[in-house]
């Protein structure tokens, strides 16, 4: 833009054009760059204050991984919006998961009661926002969408003379009302019900031409709609196929007997009856999985500036007709390969493997990375982004940190502390998990996220192939000169120092930031914090009983066998994670799932066979075999052909491999078992 007015400079055209068209290039923009056009000179000084378009959303804060902070930034940002706005505003759009129960919107809606509002639209996340007496007074609405949110009108209320289009979205409100409602909008052409449970509707609307259906309908009259003309039905029905067919409820003829004008009609009938049967999932996770949408924030300036410009070129690599869900398998296998690696050439993890293999552990892991990295750009280019996609992914990125442990533990020849580093990995993984479940947003740090985490790690396998893997059993102060003066910590050896470092730096800070995330949540919501925590029993109970168990094993369980001991440990996790992301992705009420404690039933029978080996000279007090067979019975699983391989005398190998095996059947139960029912949920692939 050029300003001035002195000979010589160019006039500044733009600021003289007229207040419409300048008005009509700001609604161009987002309300915030709009605002920020008052730094460009004092013409342009408050100019976005008479605009009647007001749209908002988290994107008009600064992002930050404090979800407390964007909530009261937004709030303030909004609230500034209204009070320096001047004349009427016609529509006020607002997109957010941050606000639920804040007295801040009652008070945004009076405002714009009073503003002759035409539009408007409330998107908030899930809670219990009650709309607020005010809206009752807009009577200029010409749209009104309403999403997530308490709607009751008062009995005085007589409708919207001038609604047009009404749209009501998982909204908590009696037939009765939605009736009312509807009767009371004469002018009503558009409407889009969704997501409602046992509705029994009667529709009058003389002027509806558009009507848009979605949820579990139980009946529906079309009792005045003379000018409709196209229907789009979504229905969730408990009955079966033969009994739908036989009931005149839902008699073609009588529901389109009022539509002479009817020119485009879309059906979907879901038979919910066979839902039921679906052991993870139900009807009423069906229905969530139909609504859901991710939502993510990841602040990594490692992922923003330099391999995010990396993953868009790379992701073209891959055909168009390639589903994402099997570049995860493909990225997931090269942590497999890579474990396998350090397993044949350092089978206890306490000895050096060729320096190639290191290399190996490396390109592995940056791959991987990748992979992971670009299943949800090529799900996007193909247009198959799907819950399915969330759960597949997390669900391998679970089981990737015990993987993953296992090949930086012959990097680094860990040995026992190979638990420990899968640990350090699952802990924040689990936490980000919980959180996400509660505040309905992932959100992933600056500094301390997974993306920078795998990025260390590969750095220090190929690091580790120049220097050699004797490097990390060093002590710190030979190995780093650096730390050679500092007492107690120059005698620590390196791969334990890495590990304290990683607990005191990563993993508390991360840790702490998602309890605290939470807590906020909860209490914005008036929930409970114990009910919350309640989630973190069974990863907590995991973690000790496998220590427990290492305790009483009188061969030292964890530094014989640590392959088996990271691999069934990591596989139980993948299934808490795993069952914590379905009862998100399915709208599952808060609180501890109770089946989530199947993967801890082995740890009763490992301890009491170790404790009585302990206690007897090696002799268990049950055979391995019939422990071994309960957990066929528990599985469901019929494994007659299993015999004793190792006899009697490798009674703690025999348990742990025993444990391992009942860990993996359950694991492989509980995936096949959840993707095969949101593929017959949603009518999907999971690799097409």
């Amino acid at each position: 833009m050029f300003r001035g007015s002195k000979m010589g400079e160019s006039p500044d055209l733009i600021s003289d054009l007229p207040q419409s068209i300048l008005e009509n290039i700001l609604t161009h923009l987002s309300i915030r760059d709009a605002i920020r056009t008052s730094l460009l000179s004092t013409k342009w000084r408050y100019k976005w204050s008479t605009l009647t378009d007001l749209a908002f959303d988290e994107k008009c804060v600064s992002p930050s991984t404090d979800r407390a902070l964007v909530e009261t930034n937004l709030v303030r940002f909004i609230t500034a919006v209204l009070l320096l706005h001047q004349g009427p505003i016609h529509k006020f759009h607002l997109s957010t998961s941050f606000l639920q129960c804040r007295p801040d919107i009652d008070q945004w809606l009076l405002f714009l009661s009073r503003n002759g509002i035409k539009e408007l639209v409330l998107e908030l996340g899930e809670g219990e926002f009650r709309v607020p007496s005010c809206l009752f007074q807009c009577l200029k609405l010409t749209r009104l969408e309403l999403c997530h949110c308490e709607f009751d009108p008062p009995k005085s209320f007589n409708g919207f003379s001038s609604l047009k289009s009404l749209t009501l979205h998982q909204i908590l409100v009696s037939p009765e009302a939605i009736e009312s409602l509807i009767s009371g909008c004469p002018l009503l052409e558009f409407l889009s019900l969704s997501y409602f449970d046992s509705l029994v509707l009667s529709i009058s609307a003389p002027n509806l031409m558009y009507l848009y259906l979605d949820g579990e309908f139980k009946d529906i009259f079309l009792e005045n709609t003379p000018k409709l003309v196209a229907i789009s039905v979504s229905m969730y029905m408990h009955e079966d196929v033969a009994d739908f067919e036989q009931s005149s409820d839902y008699n073609l003829v009588k529901f389109l007997g009022g539509v002479p004008l009817l020119e485009k009609l879309v059906g979907y009938i879901y038979f919910t009856k066979s839902w039921r049967k679906m052991g993870y999932i139900g009807a009423h996770g069906v229905a969530a999985l139909h609504r859901y949408k991710y939502s993510g924030v990841d602040h990594s300036y490692l992922a923003k500036y330099v391999l995010q410009p990396f993953w868009t070129r790379f992701v073209k690599v891959f055909p168009l007709w390639m589903p994402p869900n099997m570049i995860t398998l493909m990225g997931f296998m090269f942590l497999v390969t890579s474990s396998l690696l350090g397993y044949i050439y350092s089978p206890q993890l306490d000895s050096p493997p060729p320096r190639w293999v290191h290399f190996a552990h490396g390109l592995l892991l940056f791959l991987y990375q990748t992979f992971d990295a670009v299943d949800g750009k090529q799900a996007r280019r193909t247009n198959s982004s799907s819950p399915l996609g969330e759960l597949f992914d997390h669900g391998c990125d679970a089981l990737a940190c015990a993987f993953e442990a296992m090949a930086f533990g012959s990097t680094a020849m860990c040995g026992r502390d190979t638990f420990w580093f899968w640990v350090i990995s699952a802990i924040p993984f689990y936490g980000a998990t919980w959180e996400h479940y509660f505040t309905n947003t992932l959100i992933l740090p600056v500094i301390n996220g997974p993306t920078e985490g795998l990025a260390l790690i590969f750095v220090s396998h190929f690091f580790t192939a120049i220097v050699g893997a004797e490097w990390w059993a060093q002590q710190l102060g030979q190995s780093i000169p650096l730390f050679s003066w500092v007492p107690f910590v120059n005698a620590i050896q390196t791969s334990r120092a890495v590990l304290y470092m990683m607990i005191a730096f990563a993993v508390i800070p991360t840790v702490a930031f998602n309890v605290s995330n939470v807590y906020k949540v909860v209490q914005s919501r008036k929930g409970s914090m114990l009910l919350a925590l309640a989630m973190l029993y069974p990863f907590v109970v995991l973690l000790g009983g496998v220590l427990i168990w290492d305790y009483l094993s009188p061969i030292n369980l964890i530094e014989t066998y640590p392959h088996l001991v990271v691999l069934g440990t990591g596989l139980a996790f993948g299934f808490l994670v795993g069952r914590m992301i379905l009862a998100h992705l399915c709208d599952e009420p808060k609180g501890l799932k109770t089946n989530m404690c199947l993967s801890l039933v082995y740890l009763p029978f490992a301890l009491a066979n170790a404790l009585t080996a302990r206690l007897n000279d090696g002799v268990p007090l049950v055979d391995e075999l019939w422990v071994l067979l309960g957990y066929c019975i528990f599985t469901g699983l019929l494994l007659k052909q299993i015999k004793p391989l190792l006899g009697s005398s490798s009674l703690f190998f025999s348990s742990l491999t025993l444990s391992w095996l009942k860990t993996v059947s359950l694991y492989l139960h509980f995936a096949t078992s959840v993707i095969h029912e949101i593929t017959t949920a949603l009518g999907i692939y999971c690799f097409r």
